[in-house]
């Protein structure tokens, strides 16, 4: 053979035009590894320090710890503090420089600037599926209601400013709530077979206020099936439903939201 043709290939694969590529390295950058599976990550910028942390979520046999790294990941620090952990799979969000966990089955933990603490407070969520938008945190309390903490206060689930979203008679035919974002300036409930966007009618500095949501769309007969598979890509938000990968279209000229599956070709 010529020298244009290779007998054996390493480190290499095939790109989307089917064209021989190679492969991205990896470096390694720790210099103490972590003990335990690591379920999660969170980047986090510290204002105070103006640099980045890292925070990871451990489960080391059962024992679910809360991992700092202020050097990109060389070193790691436990900051569980006295917070009371027992979710591997625990949501870890951002409001306002404070990181807030929300726990499937425990009360939500709170990160101040040292450790981890709970958060002490009435008729909180007690699951693992949220996000921190529009300077509140929003929790799923039940499987058909979200709720919502006072502005810019992860603590208040209950004084003046929080609240909740009842889907109960919003769902076309029963669901339960498997992931909230935001998308667009909107906020955007997942059930399994449904997608339910609310907006603001009037607008406010930071975006929706929950006083004023109106419910501005729904999609039924498709949903989000896991909620850690909803990222912004080039301006859209993908998600993992039943049929494959989703991706929700912004709205330009239409009334009504596109869907369009991204994952045609690999159905199986």
């Amino acid at each position: 053979l010529g020298p244009e043709w290779a007998t054996r290939l390493e480190n290499t694969v095939l790109d989307q035009f089917s064209r021989l590529s190679g492969r991205k390295g990896i470096e390694k950058r720790n210099t103490s590894t972590l003990t335990g599976d690591v379920k999660s990550l969170l980047e986090h910028y510290d204002t105070t320090a103006e640099t980045h942390h890292l925070f990871a979520v451990v489960d080391t046999s059962g024992t679910v710890t809360i991992r700092k790294s202020t050097d990109y990941g060389q070193t790691w620090t436990d900051v569980s503090g006295t917070a009371t952990l027992s979710d591997p799979d625990m949501l870890l969000v951002e409001l306002g420089g404070d990181i807030i966990g929300l726990q499937d089955g425990q009360t939500p933990v709170r990160y101040t600037g040292t450790t981890f603490s709970d958060i002490v407070a009435q008729n909180m969520p007690e699951y693992n599926v949220g996000c921190a938008a529009f300077g509140r945190v929003w929790a799923k309390r039940s499987p058909t209601t979200v709720a919502y903490t006072g502005l810019l206060d992860p603590t208040d689930w209950n004084a003046t400013g929080s609240g909740e979203i009842d889907l109960t008679s919003v769902w076309q035919n029963g669901d339960t709530v498997t992931a909230v974002s935001e998308f667009n300036g909107q906020l955007v409930i997942f059930g399994q077979h449904h997608v339910v966007m609310y907006d603001d009618n009037s607008g406010s500095e930071l975006g929706l206020n929950p006083a004023n949501a109106v419910l501005v769309d729904i999609i039924s007969n498709v949903g989000c099936i896991a909620r850690d598979s909803i990222p912004v890509v080039n301006g859209d938000l993908w998600f993992l439903s039943d049929s494959g990968v989703q991706r929700l279209g912004r709205l330009i000229d239409t009334t009504n939201n596109p869907l369009v599956n991204i994952s045609s070709n690999i159905q199986d």
